[in-house]
């Protein structure tokens, strides 16, 4: 299913799950899409597997750009994610299977163990610091 990430009048910003598993298929859809009368600029990235559509407010070609992205879905439904869909907000589960993406789920963890980390000690450093001025001042 792809879905829109950001809009605002003048720029699209689609998630193509699509363009993941059928590298091929992109640009078959940036050609399409930029032939559309009102389309600017197209920019896929296949690698983040979204694709930014800048285009003419007064042509507003929303209609016929999600027609371009459903029309390139896979044959016979592979993938058996509803490509054909396209829908304002992500999938709540975050796989087709509604299984939770393992590699954003790691990496959330990640960060979250290492930002708690800096700062537990950011904490010691600065209360050890403290502490030894105290004592040195003591000392005095």
């Amino acid at each position: 299913m792809a879905y829109c990430v950001h809009h605002v009048p003048g720029r699209v910003r689609f998630k193509v799950p699509q363009l993941q598993r059928d590298p091929a298929s992109a640009g078959e859809i940036e050609k399409k899409v930029l032939a559309l009368d009102g389309v600017i600029h197209v920019e896929v990235n296949q690698r983040a597997w979204s694709m930014i559509v800048h285009y003419d407010t007064g042509a507003n070609p929303l209609d016929g750009i999600i027609e371009q992205i459903t029309a390139n879905r896979p044959v016979n439904g592979a993938g058996g994610d509803g490509v054909g869909n396209v829908s304002i907000a992500p999938p709540r589960a975050g796989r087709a299977n509604g299984q939770q993406s393992n590699g954003h789920h790691e990496m959330s963890r990640f960060v979250g163990q290492a930002i708690g980390q800096a700062i537990f000690s950011t904490i010691v450093q600065r209360t050890l610091d403290r502490s030894l001025i105290s004592i040195l001042t003591g000392l005095r």
